[in-house]
């Protein structure tokens, strides 16, 4: 009896495996970007993942990354990885942390040859699940008012403009999030 409750389990089990991940909207992932970290998972917290990830890619997507040990090279940051990093909770807010990627590298600062300082922390309040703060180097940045500005509204027409042009160098996660959003090449 103890055995076929074991193999209906392992049967159950392997038939889980075999089915496809999807996202929370239901369409079918098409990349691993719609694979989350386990604690994002745990805590329930897969649109505020997604919703940082926007952020951070749209504030950053059109503007140059040079790297220091090549002098030759750039690209813009809609073409790096963007890794989930951290994130840190109090109260009612959640702060979610990534870093851009380069050859399996975190980008810091001292990486690029302009010392770009870059914003890859996105606070939210956890009731409301709306954007708090963005951080940047343990300083926090926020802005009201201001329909212009990528805080308040991502989705910029420079924005747009660059997605459109640069859609097939864009990496895969940023062009999966901006078909969700909306925007095609």
């Amino acid at each position: 009896m103890r055995y076929q409750y074991l193999i209906a389990i392992l049967i159950l089990f392997s038939c889980n495996l075999n089915q496809q991940q999807t996202n929370p909207k239901g369409v079918e992932i098409k990349y691993k970007c719609y694979v989350y970290p386990s604690v994002i998972d745990s805590l329930h917290m897969r649109d505020l993942y997604d919703n940082a990830r926007w952020d951070i890619y749209t504030r950053y997507c059109d503007v140059l990354y040079k790297p220091k040990n090549d002098s030759l090279s750039s690209k813009a940051f809609g073409e790096l990885e963007l890794k989930f990093n951290d994130l840190f909770i109090r109260n009612d807010t959640v702060a979610l942390f990534f870093d851009f990627m380069d050859n399996g590298q975190p980008v810091l600062p001292s990486m690029t040859r302009d010392y770009k300082q870059l914003a890859t922390g996105v606070g939210f309040n956890v009731k409301t699940k709306k954007k708090i703060y963005i951080i940047s180097s343990n300083t926090t940045i926020t802005y009201n008012g201001n329909p212009t500005s990528r805080y308040e509204n991502p989705l910029q027409p420079e924005v747009i403009k660059y997605i459109k042009e640069n859609w097939d160098r864009l990496d895969d996660c940023f062009r999966e999030i901006a078909e969700q959003k909306g925007v095609k090449k």
